[in-house]
């Protein structure tokens, strides 16, 4: 709790967020009540995202650099990421 009311102290946005993330896993990993558990479970994945979206690691629900959806083959998904390939006896 130490680290939060410094990070807050020194107006730290992304250290009160890791002080919280911090916090809530140490919580997680102390607590018997399975309900208690839950609800900081949830906590635990806002916060990670939050702080994922603000150290640039997360963009629009997905993780920065990845290239995969449902909408393209996995060949086309390799044409993207190696440039042009051939296809062999296909």
């Amino acid at each position: 709790m130490n680290r939060l009311v410094s990070a807050a102290q020194r107006n730290d946005s992304e250290a009160m967020f890791r002080a919280i993330r911090n916090d809530l896993a140490e919580h997680c990993a102390n607590t018997d009540s399975a309900r208690d558990y839950a609800a900081m479970i949830k906590s635990l994945i806002d916060v990670t995202d939050k702080l994922g979206r603000m150290q640039g690691q997360i963009t629009d629900g997905r993780k920065k650099g990845s290239t995969k959806t449902h909408h393209t083959s996995p060949l086309d998904q390799a044409k993207e990421r190696r440039g042009n390939l051939k296809v062999v006896n296909g």
